[in-house]
């Protein structure tokens, strides 16, 4: 076997394990939360990505914040300086 296919199926069982472990997660995430609701006031319940949450359930997009155009001109400048130096 060749060092880049056996990467390839490392590759391969690494995304099979995190899929398994998400389904095992969730159903613990959610025993955990039936359990959990069942113990407190109605009012008070939490759902179980509320009460529980895991690493892939957040979907944050972080937008990058918009360069003002003097700031624009000013790294416009150090680059034609750079390439004027070689």
């Amino acid at each position: 076997m060749l060092v880049g296919d056996f990467m390839d199926a490392l590759g391969g069982y690494n995304e099979a394990e995190l899929e398994r472990t998400k389904v095992l997660a969730g159903l613990i995430r959610k025993s955990t939360a039936l359990l959990w609701n069942t113990q407190i006031v109605p009012e008070e319940r939490l759902e179980a990505e509320r009460l529980w949450p895991l690493p892939w359930d957040k979907t944050e997009i972080n937008e990058a914040a918009p360069v003002p155009d003097d700031v624009k001109i000013e790294i416009d400048r150090s680059h034609e300086n750079i390439l004027n130096k070689m």
